[in-house]
């Protein structure tokens, strides 16, 4: 299996170097849909609107990008960061050809983000030009923990519409491992209903990381689901 895994990560390799080859856009489309999923976010884009400027969303497909442009959208926020999928590698081209801003940052959908992660994707939706959309694979899970921070750092919107951003609408299940996500948005609820503070005052001075982390138990079925059926990331 791990030779399998090696020869195929080596030609995917070879299909990036040369994009525009038969050979190689009929191995991106095979990556694309079958091993990277496109083919389930080609019924649902799981796209939603925060504000009148910025969007979440799932992992954008060339043709996607394209009709972003058309609408006008300036940077596309990429929380996977750079990876060897024919997804980045077809999006990093639709972008480039279409002008819209790539801008690839990581956040994890297992565990709470840390303070550089979580100031460098802010810094990002401050500075970039606007409309814009952040995204994941699937728009469930780090877009999601990034849509209720926005809404708690960038809005008025207030920690219940936060909260609703982790939740079956966008096909997150928050009783696997990606629900430490909800489990550190309710901490801060917690906190702040006895103590109201910004999200960013209790995240750098009171938000015990590893306390959130180790009081949360995930389903074992539903991470089943999440880790065997659905193949998050």
């Amino acid at each position: 299996m791990k030779l399998f895994k090696k020869r195929y990560r080596n030609q995917l390799e070879k299909w990036n170097a040369t994009p525009d080859n038969t050979g190689s856009k009929l191995g991106h489309f095979y990556d694309r849909h079958f091993v990277d999923h496109a083919f389930i976010r080609a019924l649902n884009r799981n796209f939603h609107a925060l504000d009148s400027h910025v969007y979440r969303g799932a992992q954008p497909s060339p043709r996607f990008i394209k009709h972003l442009k058309a609408l006008g959208f300036k940077t596309i926020i990429n929380l996977r960061g750079e990876h060897r999928s024919a997804s980045y590698t077809l999006e990093k081209q639709a972008c480039e050809q279409y002008g819209v801003t790539l801008i690839n940052t990581k956040l994890n959908s297992r565990r709470i983000p840390e303070p550089a992660e979580l100031k460098q994707w802010l810094a990002y939706v401050r500075e970039c030009e606007k409309p814009m959309m952040f995204h994941c694979k699937s728009g469930a899970d780090r877009a999601g923990i990034a849509a209720a921070m926005y809404l708690l750092i960038m809005t008025d919107q207030g920690i219940d519409a936060a909260k609703k951003q982790l939740s079956l609408r966008y096909y997150h299940l928050s009783h696997s491992k990606t629900g430490i996500l909800d489990h550190f948005i309710n901490a801060y609820a917690d906190f702040n209903a006895k103590t109201p503070t910004p999200f960013m005052e209790w995240y750098e001075h009171h938000c015990d990381r590893d306390a959130i982390t180790q009081s949360f138990k995930p389903s074992t079925f539903s991470n089943w689901i999440v880790e065997k059926v659905l193949h998050r990331e």
